[in-house]
């Protein structure tokens, strides 16, 4: 499906074009035994020694980050909610994005392609959060830090590692550490990055 894509073109009148490879590969595609009919129906169940077997296959090669993408999960996610948890119970230290969490919208391709672009940056996001929490508490910041996402909104950085906002509030929406309003005094802009602030207390002198 992702290198199938769907009709849109960047240039309609360009019957020569190449479109980019996936981010995923057709060797790193698998598909999981269930289906759940677009009336919430479910008319085939999850097979789960499938899923087992596939996160033990992604384990051995060593993916540290996986798009999971089923048939109107957007609307109904059970199916998809419990192959994550069969993943992380064969492998508990991978990341896992689910389509109904990061693109809960109809239309497969738009969906899957999202939560790979989520999976993708995920696993750099979460340790770029957790380098910034560290370089704050070695300078002595006890403040919480929140990101700006694209829409305008604030997350903190639980959520920005975990979620991984970089798109609807996930790594596929651009993300950017915003100001920390504080009322008890200026803000301090850290070097590590200049775009990110936090609140200091005034100083006593």
């Amino acid at each position: 499906m992702l290198r199938i894509r769907n009709e849109g073109r960047y240039d309609l009148y360009d019957l020569n074009i190449k479109y980019p490879d996936p981010l995923v590969t057709r060797s790193n595609s698998y598909g999981a035994r269930e289906r759940i009919a677009a009336d919430g129906s479910v008319m085939t169940e999850l097979k789960e020694e499938t899923v087992r077997e596939i996160a033990g296959r992604l384990k051995e090669k060593g993916i540290r980050s996986v798009a999971v993408c089923l048939l109107h999960a957007y609307k109904y996610p059970q199916h998809e909610q419990r192959v994550a948890a069969l993943i992380r119970e064969e492998d508990p230290d991978i990341f896992v994005s689910l389509s109904s969490e990061v693109c809960p919208e109809m239309r497969e391709f738009d969906r899957a392609s999202t939560t790979v672009v989520n999976a993708y940056t995920r696993p750099q996001m979460a340790g770029h959060v957790a380098h910034l929490q560290r370089e704050f508490a070695a300078k002595g910041i006890d403040r919480q830090v929140l990101w700006m996402t694209s829409s305008g909104g604030l997350v903190p950085s639980r959520r920005a590692a975990v979620s991984s906002p970089f798109v609807s509030s996930n790594p596929a929406r651009p993300l950017a550490p915003s100001p920390l309003p504080s009322s008890d005094g200026p803000r301090a802009r850290t070097a590590s990055s200049p775009s990110t602030w936090v609140a200091r207390p005034p100083s006593s002198a």
